[in-house]
């Protein structure tokens, strides 16, 4: 709230420059931009390397202006407001394989994470593919280490937590097998 009323106060037009027709696709996008942001904001983390990780996840995904998310990093780093362009360019990312995006959400919907085996194997290779991607905190990353390499035993409450790591890597495009 704090941010959009500091975008609002340097440039009062910021929002209403948005087409109707097009309006919640960026308004989709500035949520997403801002949950990153306070994300980043709740952990302690830094702000310019988490719009890195996402650059370099558009990078992978051949995404069209990739390099806006640093851009929007260093701009939100520096308590700057992004351009309403930058914000546009940053929508391709969420939304311009729309087509591509349909079919990985079916597909991910088909798969029932329930009943995925959570293994030191599974814990390992999400621990591996994290490393690359940098979708989960240090936090969150060092948990699921814990039990990859043996420093603990998975009872079925540290299961069920791993679980949830694991449909946030799937949710970021971590395939199964």
């Amino acid at each position: 709230q704090y941010l959009i009323t500091k975008f609002r106060q340097i440039d009062p037009n910021w929002l209403t420059e948005i087409t109707q027709k097009r309006s919640y696709r960026y308004i989709d996008t500035l949520n997403r931009i801002l949950e990153t942001y306070y994300s980043a904001l709740s952990e302690s983390l830094d702000i310019k390397n988490e719009f890195q990780v996402i650059s370099a996840m558009a990078k992978n995904r051949n995404v069209k202006y990739p390099t806006v998310f640093i851009t929007i990093g260093k701009k939100l780093a520096s308590n700057e407001v992004p351009s309403i362009i930058e914000l546009i360019n940053a929508s391709n990312y969420y939304f311009e394989d729309s087509d591509m995006r349909a079919s990985e959400v079916g597909e991910n919907q088909n798969l029932d994470l329930s009943k995925v085996k959570i293994s030191a194997d599974l814990a390992r290779r999400m621990v591996e593919w994290d490393a690359n991607v940098g979708v989960l905190s240090r936090k969150q990353l060092a948990y699921v280490s814990e039990f990859a390499y043996g420093i603990k035993w998975l009872n079925n409450f540290h299961k069920e937590a791993i679980r949830g790591h694991l449909k946030r890597l799937v949710e970021k495009g971590y395939k199964l097998k």
